[in-house]
């Protein structure tokens, strides 16, 4: 039987045949290419594709994935790729079926905590995903904790943005915060 890994190195494999090799961060600031200036935070649901359903170019978003999309967890992400690249906008995008609706942060604690019994306080702090109110709260209470945030420029505060991508129609919808 074949492991889910030969087979992603054989898929690898067959795309570095044709693969085009990319530029540097250098080059790419050398040859006037644009550098994202967006984020987009979603679920890592593998149905949630931001490239597909915003059609993106190599360059145009940093895409980050967690469970949930969840705000909090994506913060380093953000601020470390923002003081090279600055971006001018963040978009929060939440899709409908999330797993976050089902995860309850209480049970994954729990089990945590039989698997690690000595680090109950480090497993306390986290959070994972857990969707408790609507997807349309949920993002807008994501955008409202990046507005809130005092590690975030100024400028970059004032453009962060709610959405819920419908996985039955495709279409990306903004939240009450309207972009």
């Amino acid at each position: 039987m074949v492991s889910t890994v030969e087979k992603l190195l054989a898929r690898n494999s067959e795309y570095a045949k044709s693969h085009t090799r990319f530029p540097t961060f250098a080059e790419f600031a050398a040859s006037g290419l644009p550098a994202p200036r967006t984020v987009i935070l979603t679920c890592s649901d593998p149905r949630c594709i931001p490239e597909k359903f915003f059609q993106l170019n190599l360059g145009e978003a940093l895409v980050i994935r967690n469970l949930g999309g969840y705000a909090e967890n994506a913060l380093p992400t953000i601020l470390g790729a923002d003081t090279f690249v600055h971006f001018t906008e963040i978009l929060v995008v939440k899709h409908t079926d999330c797993g976050g609706l089902i995860i309850r942060n209480a049970n994954v604690k729990d089990g945590l905590k039989k698997l690690a019994p000595h680090s109950h306080e480090a497993i306390e702090d986290m959070r994972f995903g857990e969707i408790t109110t609507s997807l349309e709260e949920n993002a807008e209470r994501d955008v409202a904790s990046r507005k809130a945030s005092e590690f975030l420029r100024t400028e970059l505060k004032e453009r962060v943005f709610g959405f819920v991508y419908d996985l039955e129609t495709g279409r990306v919808e903004p939240t009450a915060g309207k972009a």
